[in-house]
């Protein structure tokens, strides 16, 4: 039996086998290499499944023991999800496909974990659709209002609403139902905090700050310190992971005096920390998340 089936795609199949894959997917592989574990990448397009095993080629396979998706963000085709939840009956995975469904979608996301934890503070937030009314945005959300796409990452299409005008212009030409409205706080206007658990242990933490823009993300000219949580935000971190089923996950809170907002939850972090601590020579984070990981997936 295989030990782990990586499941990839175009770009990555052609970095591999350039022997030139990135230095967050090598570094998975050079640690599936030391740990002496069995493995083997495939393009997940090229596979089919039954109740036996998995086919490439009209071969059949026994299926794995554990199966990594190395596919950020996850396909959003019929055929993925169909290997996946057919792999997930036979095979350890790290993260089910249906909660990074799930997290993908940011709305859904934040109402799941407030009906799971009461307490816990998230923005009010309205998913845009066609009934949206611009009077009850504004006396709901009060401006300046941010925009961003209900299914986005990296800080990516996120726009600061700050005037009637803007809104207005902003949903007039956006399709309903892709994009959420939601109040800003501006307490935490270029910072806020990302917590990142595997299994049931916080691995580390960081704040991201951003000086010259509202988004904090990195890819939009944040940077990031190692940051010391409290007690509260990590015990809050590990039970948002563990509600929403989540393995590996980031969990990121916006600052508002003296309380902790959640914004978002992804289901895979990357690895430029750990990569970045490791060129320091301090594998602490990579040792902490190598190990509980797995641990986790049995090997």
């Amino acid at each position: 039996m295989l030990d782990c089936l990586i499941l990839i795609e175009d770009n990555l199949e052609k970095y591999y086998k350039e022997n030139n894959n990135p230095k967050g997917i090598q570094l998975i592989l050079d640690t599936l290499d030391n740990e002496n574990i069995n493995y083997k990448l495939i393009n997940y397009k090229k596979i089919q499944t039954n109740t036996k095993g998995y086919i490439v080629n009209n071969k059949v396979y026994e299926f794995p023991k554990v199966i990594i998706s190395l596919i950020v963000p996850q396909p959003n085709d019929k055929h993925y999800k169909n290997i996946r939840l057919e792999f997930e009956k036979h095979s350890q995975h790290i993260n089910p496909y249906n909660q990074v469904e799930l997290v993908k979608d940011k709305f859904k996301t934040l109402q799941f974990i407030k009906n799971e934890i009461p307490d816990v503070k998230t923005p009010k937030t309205i998913l845009l659709n066609e009934n949206t009314n611009i009077n009850q945005i504004i006396s709901f959300l009060n401006l300046p209002i941010i925009f961003k796409p209900n299914k986005g990452y990296k800080g990516e299409e996120v726009k600061l609403l700050k005037t009637r005008f803007d809104l207005e212009d902003t949903i007039k030409n956006s399709p309903p139902n892709k994009y959420i409205l939601q109040e800003a706080i501006t307490e935490s206007f270029g910072q806020d905090i990302r917590i990142v658990t595997a299994s049931t242990e916080v691995i580390y933490s960081i704040k991201r700050e951003n000086n010259k823009d509202f988004r904090s993300n990195r890819n939009q000219g944040g940077k990031i310190t190692i940051y010391n949580p409290n007690e509260y935000l990590k015990e809050l971190s590990v039970k948002i992971s563990e509600k929403l089923k989540l393995n590996y996950a980031s969990i990121d809170f916006l600052i508002k005096n003296d309380e902790y907002i959640l914004c978002e939850v992804n289901s895979f972090p990357g690895l430029t920390l750990p990569l970045s601590q490791i060129e320091k020579d301090d594998f602490t984070i990579y040792e902490n998340l190598k190990s509980t990981i797995l641990k986790k997936l049995i090997f």
